[in-house]
């Protein structure tokens, strides 16, 4: 039930392997705005885990001194401060922003967020078993670019955030259901083992889409994760629930659960 959040350069940078809260860093690319060719990641990103885009820098394009980043572009004659989205209505592919994956079948034009002055943005993405791409689209899928008056380039690095490898006892059912006032271990093991627990967050959603943010220990003789969700600490309804492994703000894996009455048959297969 992974849910994919989506969601998203001539010159390749390799990279060693660099710690980060984000996870592992794998590479670092450099977009140039002048090239409408899509620049690749050396590493192929594996289908089963998630990994961390962060796109940083500005560019210039046209001229007179307009400036744009991953999301968002500034005009000359604009009072000091102001900054806007790029437009998708000049194109459904977006004009100025930075592409993921614009060579498969349809370029993925990520919202790279709000304004940020330091002009870094972060997207969550989903391997695909092979490399992923990108490029500055400049009316680039025209085939009749505007890349020619840009200037500078943008930097992309990669992060590895992994995937939840098993859901552990007593999360092993599809049809699992809980009963209120009771006690729920959630136990989980990441793909890669190590104490990322700092980085993870647990969220419960409830049945009005409501929310409880739990944060998990990581037992190292073990090699898994765990945070104890003690149902009589809360006003809980009958019903539909999930629990969201997250990292960095990207989703793992998700999990859903039934919560019955306190009157029911207690923790057990739904039958």
């Amino acid at each position: 039930m992974k849910r994919i959040l989506l969601i998203v350069a001539l010159l390749v940078l390799t990279v060693p392997l660099l710690a980060s809260a984000l996870g592992p860093q794998i590479e670092e690319l450099s977009v140039d705005s002048r090239q409408p060719a899509p620049v690749y990641s050396t590493n192929a990103l594996e289908a089963d885990k998630m990994y961390l885009l962060e796109a940083s820098g500005t560019y210039t394009f046209g001229s007179g001194g307009r400036i744009a980043d991953a999301e968002w572009y500034r005009e000359p004659t604009w009072k000091e401060g102001r900054w806007d989205k790029t437009r998708s209505d000049w194109d459904p592919y977006g004009v100025l922003d930075l592409l993921v994956d614009p060579d498969q079948g349809g370029a993925i034009n990520p919202d790279w967020g709000d304004f940020n002055p330091d002009h870094v943005y972060t997207m969550c993405y989903q391997g695909q078993g092979r490399p992923v791409s990108f490029v500055i689209s400049d009316w680039w899928h025209t085939g009749n670019t505007m890349m020619g008056d840009n200037y500078g380039s943008l930097d992309v690095k990669i992060f590895e955030l992994g995937c939840v490898e098993a859901w552990l006892p007593p999360i092993v059912n599809a049809d699992f259901e809980l009963q209120d006032g009771t006690t729920l271990p959630i136990k989980f093991r990441l793909c890669e083992p190590g104490d990322f627990s700092a980085d993870i967050l647990v969220t419960i959603v409830t049945p009005e889409s409501g929310s409880i943010q739990l944060t998990p220990t990581y037992d190292a003789d073990e090699n898994h994760y765990i945070v104890v969700f003690h149902t009589r600490n809360y006003d809980l309804t009958e019903g539909n629930y999930e629990v969201i492994v997250t990292r960095g703000g990207c989703e793992l894996d998700s999990y859903p659960f039934y919560l019955a009455p306190k009157a029911s048959r207690g923790n057990s297969g739904r039958k």
